[in-house]
């Protein structure tokens, strides 16, 4: 990451610290942190721009304005369940062009391999995005890319898979925002996780899963040059910060400022290490 950020200022003027240049091609992987910037502040992110063809089940194009309903049966995300979205009032791009469209949605968990309904979700807005192939996106969370309609994982390690679903670009700086909805197995069913969902509606996009480490990781950013990584563990359903990093050049005067805080037996422990930032002050 220090490489990155050192790259990214090779490009800035002394006197344009604060610029929207991401820290890497695809931009910076964090962001400070919980609040999202103000819509003076904000840049768009990659995936609230640009051809949407929506289709029933998986591919055939939608109008741009449509009134029919659409169905689309998606059977590649997961190896437990199928879902079945259906849009009564059809998938509206969200502007001419764009590769998304959105509307109210019923999701309905499918038993894997029949039209057997297991149980019926309800969202005011869901994102259906498009692959370069015209399928349904699923199973990706890559940051600053196109993020998945609908992502599988084993979010809190429980062994079982949890489902995110894309309800629209509420995150930072025009990012993707989910509902996210753990699986209860003794039930059989997917239930809201409001303290999940809130970390995508305050961070970059969907969070990063570590099974290694049993932990998830949000990023967050502001401009080009300040950068945080937080690390949560769960306490039973619910996540807990464990770790952060921060990276700043805002105002540092050529230099960079890493700090990492780790939370260790119940207590923070913080440590701060500078660094001068190579070609720092050139006008290019």
């Amino acid at each position: 990451m220090k490489n990155m950020l050192a790259l990214t200022l090779l490009f800035c003027s002394s006197a344009l610290l604060v610029v929207t240049q991401s820290v890497d091609a695809k931009r910076s992987h964090t962001a400070p942190s919980p609040t999202a910037p103000s819509s003076r502040d904000r840049e768009e992110h990659p995936q609230s721009r640009a051809v949407e063809q929506a289709s029933v089940p998986d591919r055939a194009p939608v109008d741009p304005a449509p009134s029919r309903p659409t169905e689309l049966l998606i059977t590649r995300a997961s190896k437990q369940h199928d879902f079945r979205v259906l849009m009564n009032g059809g998938c509206t791009k969200l502007f001419a062009g764009s590769d998304i469209c959105e509307g109210p949605a019923v999701l309905s968990v499918l038993r894997k391999g029949s039209a057997t309904e297991i149980q019926r979700l309800t969202f005011p807005n869901v994102s259906i995005v498009r692959s370069e192939s015209n399928e349904v996106l699923v199973n990706t969370a890559e940051l600053h890319e196109y993020q998945g309609s609908l992502v599988l994982d084993d979010f809190n390690f429980d062994g079982h898979q949890d489902l995110a679903v894309q309800v629209g670009q509420d995150g930072p700086y025009g990012g993707p925002s989910f509902e996210v909805l753990l699986y209860r197995a003794h039930r059989g069913r997917y239930e809201l996780s409001e303290p999940l969902s809130a970390l995508t509606r305050e961070n970059l996009g969907l969070f990063e899963v570590i099974p290694a480490r049993k932990r998830i990781a949000t990023f967050a950013k502001s401009g080009c040059c300040y950068h945080v990584t937080q690390q949560y563990e769960f306490v039973g359903t619910k996540p807990v910060m464990v770790a952060r990093h921060i990276e700043d050049a805002l105002g540092t005067e050529g230099f960079l400022v890493e700090t990492t805080e780790d939370l260790v037996k119940g207590r923070w422990v913080r440590t701060v290490h500078r660094e001068p930032l190579p070609d720092w002050g050139h006008d290019w």
